[in-house]
Order: C-alpha cells, then structure tokens, then sequence
C-alpha cells in the first residue's frame, strides 16, 4: 500500500481502520497502523478486510494450479495449523509433490524437528540431483493418531476411504 498509495490517502484509510471496533481492540493491528512505514507487509494485511479479492490473489490454493516446481508440505495435527488447508493445497499443486502430517505435537516441541531427514533427503534430491530414492516412496505419509502408526499412500485421503456421516447425540456422544 505504501508503494501504491499517497501519504495523504493512506493516513485516511489508517484513521478509518483504527475507527473499526474490531480492528481497534486489537494492540497489534493497532501498533502496526500508527507505524505504517515500519511494518510495510503487516500494513497490507491489516488494511484489507478479512475476505476479498486482496486475499484471493495471494491465497496458495489459488495460486496452486500454476506451480510446477517440486514443493514438500508439512503439518502437524491439531494446535491450530491449517491441516485442512495443507491438504487442499497438497491436492491442487500439479508439479512433483509431497505431504507428511505428523502427531500432534508435545506442548514444547520445535516445529517439525522430528522431520529433518525427511526435509534434508527431498532438498538433496531437488537442488544437489542427489539420486537418494525419496521420489520413489509414497507421496503422503500421515501418522494416525491412536494407532501410532504411519500410513503412506499415493494421495490423501486415500481412495478407498469410505465416509460415515456422525451427528451430535446427548452427553457428548456420537452416532452414525
């Protein structure tokens, strides 16, 4: 915005955002929009309303069908992270592609630490040409919770999956 905006017009939409209830009772977006120029990126992503066009043209799903290179997808289950969102990206992406999900995490753990051969062995392949077998083994692998195991396959979900519909029944139940 700072690059494609006067200083006059960006001090006008600054004072209408910091005028947002739900913008002003937050101290971050608030920080960000009384120091434009120091948080440039965050100023754009406060500026544009949660939903729109600003978003759609920077969304990965989006932007997925025109991606050839070679990506390797991560995530662990549970604490916030976009698993969904990882999923449809792993599912929209057209070039060499691969996607671990991991366990839900320990309340400590570093991000993804587990995993380093796994990230080492793809970047050995795709920048050092590597011949090291990774392009040969399945292209999802998903560790199941309660079962502890890992269950690989060629995408996700699976194939075979068979969906069973659940509804909400009292005392906290389920039933199909």
């Amino acid at each position: 915005m700072l690059e494609t905006h006067p200083p006059e017009e960006i001090r006008e939409r600054v004072a209408r955002r910091l005028n947002d209830p739900d913008v002003a009772a937050w101290p971050n977006p608030v920080h960000v929009l009384n120091h434009p120029k120091n948080h440039g990126a965050w100023l754009d992503i406060v500026m544009n309303e949660l939903d729109g066009e600003w978003y759609e043209e920077r969304n990965p799903i989006t932007l997925a069908p025109g991606i050839d290179i070679p990506v390797r997808l991560q995530t662990d289950q549970g604490r916030g992270r976009t698993m969904d969102g990882t999923i449809e990206l792993f599912n929209s992406l057209k070039g060499p592609k691969k996607l671990d999900i991991g366990p839900y995490p320990p309340m400590q753990s570093r991000p993804f630490a587990e995993e380093h051969d796994k990230m080492f062995r793809w970047y050995e392949y795709w920048l050092k040409g590597i011949g090291n077998g990774v392009m040969d083994e399945p292209a999802v692998s998903v560790f199941v919770e309660g079962s502890r195991e890992v269950v690989t396959g060629a995408q996700w979900p699976p194939k075979e999956t068979e969906y069973t519909s659940l509804h909400l029944r009292p005392r906290r139940k389920l039933s199909s």
